[in-house]
């Protein structure tokens, strides 16, 4: 198996209008603690977002501002849309109110479930029917912020890429393999 994959049956009421509710099924990935090798020769990005995602940086995560832009403009260059970032937020994602927030990439440090070999953890929250990412939150480790291309790979998880194991590549499963190689990254044009 490639990816261990969790199914979150929650009803998720996103607000499009003032008085339309629509409710989905979204789907929750973890990436897996055993990283599998890809023999893939192009990165493989699993869902897109239909909308401009907000960057929301929770109160008491151990991350500048500088460097939740400077991971932010890289994947601008690219060509994917971000907004932000917002800090020292209390939205209900940071205080733990809800498991992700409708529409935003929400960092914020790890939890008492996170594995400790890890730099940092993202979830990605996507609808069933259309592997639309709707959220995800980056858990992070307190020294790993500022640890080269760490939030750079954890925003290319948020943004549906998986690893992809060529050495010196961003999306590399293991950080001391990876680089600044952005092979196969770039948004398409629409």
């Amino acid at each position: 198996m490639f990816w261990t994959i969790c199914v979150l049956l929650a009803c998720v009421q996103p607000v499009y209008t003032d008085v339309y509710y629509e409710t989905n099924v979204v789907e929750f990935e973890e990436l897996p603690y055993v990283e599998v090798i890809s023999l893939l020769r192009e990165p493989i990005r699993k869902g897109s977002w239909e909308i401009t995602p907000t960057v929301f940086v929770c109160r008491r995560t151990p991350i500048t501002r500088g460097r939740v832009y400077q991971a932010m403009r890289m994947w601008q260059r690219l060509g994917y849309e971000l907004e932000g970032p917002f800090m020292n937020s209390e939205i209900p994602a940071c205080t733990g109110e809800s498991e992700f927030s409708w529409g935003n990439i929400v960092i914020e440090l790890r939890g008492q479930d996170f594995p400790e070999d890890k730099l940092a953890v993202t979830r990605a929250y996507r609808r069933v029917e259309d592997d639309t990412i709707v959220g995800a939150v980056i858990q992070i480790q307190n020294f790993a912020s500022e640890k080269e291309r760490t939030m750079e790979h954890e925003f290319g998880h948020a943004l549906g890429w998986q690893h992809f194991n060529r050495k010196y590549h961003m999306m590399n499963a293991v950080h001391p393999f990876g680089g600044w190689d952005t092979y196969g990254l770039r948004r398409p044009r629409k």
